[in-house]
């Protein structure tokens, strides 16, 4: 006889809310492991509604208010000296409670000064515990979760039925909301699993307005996560992408776009959640559940590659953004995103003269592809030749244009220098392209000031694509000085042509790298990150070795991208002992991996 599996009691939250079995193994399952996963345990509490049995429910004269009846011979805790309250008795409880059907507006009689209903005041931002960290990226990230002391007022109508829902409807994970869900953000944040507990489900109020109320226009979302999740990555997410966009197209067009695509819209919010979970506490569940979703959308769209929408290319960015912040808790880079993504940009020749957001994600996924291409030393996934005759035509007409001719070039100078072709023409074509480059850009470009500074010269720029820029062309002669042909001699003259070598290398790293830790722009701090695996073998100077270390830390601290495996291979390179690899390790152990602000 065939036993039948008792359904698991004790199983991970992880595993439930994703609808697999969990093998209940501790203190991770194995599902969660092998996936990456954090596994989040719940409390094995089992609630049991009303008091008759299950035999007299199922009979056909049972009454469920008769389950709130009692025999008078019932048996009670006995009380004695005990004066029982209300531990939530608030004002704005209490408004709730004193809410009767067909007012226009809720009753407010308790309030000493009660909120006009026509009028919301907007949210005033609340420090998480993040925020009290030394923190010069504050304009990035650290604008603050909405307020949830205002008294949530919608429109007595139903918001517009769409398709924007979930990828899951349970919301039981979703525990953070915009202040109009009526849900204590604050606590939310700084305790969104409780010992493993999720919080139930609260459901929004939604109370009549006005009809003169200026409020009443149906949002462009119907639910309230999402639109709290969508903002944050508008004024947070974003400007990392649009360094180079004069016009933010994903800033600006992305957003209103992702309204009207349920693919474009999951994407964002799987990028925003993520970065919220690792740096303010936010439920992880909840990125992984929009990521998912957005990938059962993407794979049926595989099939055609002729036929590839903007909002499509989009999301496949967002999803490579996705997959590069997750190495960090993963502790690998899987590259699957990026395959995809370059498989839609090697598949037509467009991308890079459509304009508009096309045209915008074809240069951050150079940058996407340039940053895992230094860090593991090997050539681009991008096929340059597709798009190399419409790039040597090419003429910048402003600073981002200038930008992104650096960046071409830098991605042909990474496709020589770990590629397989080494002939001297080829190599002498790109020293021309960087010096022709170096001549011809705005004078913009040049710094603002230039000093000496504790480790590496102070540099500032006025703007973030300029400091960009000229970091990848310092990376570019960096990569030019190592892959020359003929610059280190085999016999006679060895030492002194490496010295000359190691000479150059110092000084364009010296640049690099002045820039990234004098300002504050955190683009550049990212895309120095990388160039830190090219030549950390050719950093000598122990001050500058740990200024690099303490600023990887900081990146991923405060930001949540992932330095962690950059800084552990330098800190290996430089023979640092175990005492002092310790001492900056303790650095990145501050960092929020979901489970606490």
């Amino acid at each position: 006889m065939e036993v039948k599996t008792r359904r698991t009691r004790t199983g991970c939250l992880t595993c439930r809310d994703r609808r697999v079995k969990c093998d209940e193994e501790l203190p991770k399952c194995q599902r969660c492991h092998t996936a990456g996963r954090q596994c989040v345990r719940g409390w094995n509490v089992k609630f049991v509604h009303g008091v008759r049995s299950k035999r007299e429910a199922a009979s056909d004269d049972w009454d469920g208010a008769a389950d709130y009846l009692f025999d008078g011979e019932q048996t009670w805790m006995p009380l004695q000296d005990v004066t029982l309250s209300f531990i939530d008795e608030t004002n704005k409880t209490r408004s709730w409670y004193s809410y009767t059907a067909g007012s226009n507006s809720p009753v407010l009689s308790e309030s000493p000064n009660p909120t006009p209903p026509s009028f919301i005041p907007p949210p005033a931002p609340v420090a998480h515990p993040s925020a009290h960290r030394s923190n010069s990226f504050s304009s990035i990230h650290s604008h603050g979760l909405p307020s949830h002391r205002h008294l949530s007022l919608t429109s007595p109508q139903k918001p517009i039925e769409n398709d924007f829902l979930s990828p899951n409807s349970d919301r039981s994970n979703s525990i953070l909301h915009s202040p109009l869900c009526g849900v204590d953000i604050a606590q939310a944040v700084q305790d969104p699993i409780s010992d493993g507990i999720h919080e139930p489900e609260v459901s929004h109020l939604h109370l009549p307005l006005p009809p003169d109320s200026p409020f009443t226009e149906l949002g462009k979302l119907s639910d309230c996560e999402e639109a709290y999740l969508l903002h944050h990555y508008t004024v947070s997410r974003a400007r990392l992408l649009d360094v180079c966009d004069p016009h933010n197209h994903f800033g600006r067009l992305a957003p209103e776009l992702a309204t009207r695509s349920r693919l474009l819209l999951s994407a964002i919010l799987a990028v925003s959640a993520h970065h919220l979970s690792r740096t303010a506490g936010y439920d992880p569940l909840v990125a992984e559940r929009y990521h998912e979703g957005c990938v059962e959308l993407l794979i049926p769209m595989l099939d055609d590659l002729t036929n590839i929408t903007d909002e499509v290319i989009a999301a496949t960015v967002l999803l490579r953004n996705f997959e590069q912040m997750s190495s960090a808790i993963t502790g690998f880079d899987s590259e699957r995103h990026l395959s995809g993504t370059s498989a839609f940009m090697n598949s037509e020749r467009t991308c890079i003269t459509a304009g508009g957001l096309r045209q915008a994600s074809f240069w951050i996924f150079i940058r996407q592809d340039l940053d895992i291409a230094l860090s593991q030393q090997r050539p681009l996934k991008l096929n340059l030749k597709k798009y190399a005759f419409e790039m040597d035509l090419d003429t910048p007409s402003d600073d981002w244009g200038w930008a992104n001719k650096i960046v071409w070039i830098t991605a042909e100078v990474v496709e020589f220098t770990f590629g397989w072709e080494k002939s001297r023409r080829t190599y002498e074509d790109l020293k021309l392209k960087t010096e022709a480059w170096w001549q011809r850009k705005p004078a913009s470009f040049r710094p603002l000031y230039v000093g000496r500074g504790p480790a590496f010269p102070a540099i500032y720029y006025s703007q973030p694509w300029h400091a960009l820029g000229m970091q990848y062309y310092h990376i570019t002669m960096i990569l030019l000085a190592i892959s020359d042909p003929g610059r280190l001699k085999i016999g006679f003259g060895h030492n002194e042509s490496r010295r000359l070598l190691q000479q150059d290398i110092a000084y364009h790293a010296g640049l690099l790298f002045g820039i990234c830790v004098t300002v504050d722009d955190i683009e550049a701090k990212i895309a120095a990150c990388n160039a830190i695996s090219v030549c950390a073998a050719w950093l000598t100077d122990r001050a500058q070795q740990e200024t690099l270390i303490a600023m990887l830390a900081r990146v991923e601290r405060e930001v949540a991208w992932p330095t962690r495996s950059i800084a552990a291979g330098a800190m290996q390179e430089w023979s640092f002992s175990e005492e002092d690899t310790r001492r900056f390790d303790a650095q990145f152990s501050t960092i929020s991996t979901g489970n606490s602000a």
